[in-house]
């Protein structure tokens, strides 16, 4: 009887360590951004001269846990930028105050569709222009220059699967 009250007690242990470690927060280091080549895009940029540029805006630099970016644009004025945060809940409270703060009404998409995370779009450009949280990260995607909502979807995916790759 001690014998199996002994394997129980271990038992819980065992499975109390086992959800703290899958409850740890997982994190993009900040110093990996460049290792996204995000200039390898291909299928987003296609012909287009690329070049690095700085936030016009720079909300997101001058938020409370920012940690660093990185945005790249095309002469056909399509972008990707990268904000890395020190958290997911700073990431997101970033974004939600970025929302109420531009003029354009950004409506978050359904988890369920695209992503299986939280994403946001601007009401009335279809899906053009998206944000998409990742850990500790905000993507924005825009592709203002072609009506198919498909390579800005994708692409974001793309980026998010590059991230998720590097992360900790």
């Amino acid at each position: 009887m001690k014998k199996i009250i002994l394997f129980v007690i271990l038992l819980l242990i065992a499975s109390c360590k086992d959800d703290i470690n899958s409850s740890k927060e997982l994190l993009f280091n900040s110093e990996n951004i460049l290792k996204l080549s995000i200039d390898d895009l291909n299928t987003f940029w296609q012909e287009d001269s690329i070049w690095f540029s700085v936030n016009p805006t720079a909300f997101f630099e001058n938020y409370e846990g920012f940690l660093k970016n990185s945005r790249y644009e095309s002469e056909t004025h399509k972008v990707i930028e990268i904000n890395v945060f020190q958290s997911k809940q700073i990431a997101i409270n970033a974004m939600e105050e970025f929302r109420t703060l531009i003029s354009a009404i950004t409506l978050e998409g359904d988890p369920k569709n695209y992503f299986g995370e939280r994403w946001w779009y601007i009401q009335g450009s279809s899906f053009r222009s998206i944000w998409v949280n990742k850990y500790n990260t905000i993507i924005f995607v825009s592709n203002s220059s072609s009506e198919d909502d498909n390579i800005t979807i994708n692409t974001a995916t793309e980026i998010l699967g590059r991230i998720e790759s590097l992360s900790e």
